[in-house]
């Protein structure tokens, strides 16, 4: 599952507009050119993998929206032969114990 939502190249746009500073669906959908709802089902996605933290902003018009913000250290893959069995290793930014959470979610898949 992990490997596939890393092979889907909205999910890397998503993780490069979200490197910098946390960015709302709005703008996210506007960068990847999709809808809100089809950034929405992503996000979503992300943010149970911990790829994404979620935040919120409060406007300047007080109002508050919730913005996502990129999680990932760096990501190693590796595919081995002669089963093609593919391994994903995800490395936070942050804490060992979401790499823990997530290795323990993974081996359980």
């Amino acid at each position: 599952e992990l490997f596939e939502l890393f092979s889907a190249p909205r999910t890397l746009t998503i993780l490069h507009a979200t490197e910098e500073e946390p960015q709302s669906v709005g703008q996210l959908a506007e960068t990847c050119g999709a809808s809100e709802p089809t950034i929405y089902r992503q996000v979503n996605e992300m943010v149970g993998r911990d790829l994404l933290e979620e935040g919120t902003e409060i406007g300047t018009d007080g109002h508050h929206y919730t913005v996502y913000e990129n999680n990932v250290d760096h990501v190693d893959i590796r595919i081995e032969p002669p089963h093609d069995d593919v391994h994903v290793e995800l490395n936070y930014k942050g804490t060992n114990d979401q790499f823990k959470r997530l290795w323990e979610d993974m081996s359980h898949d």
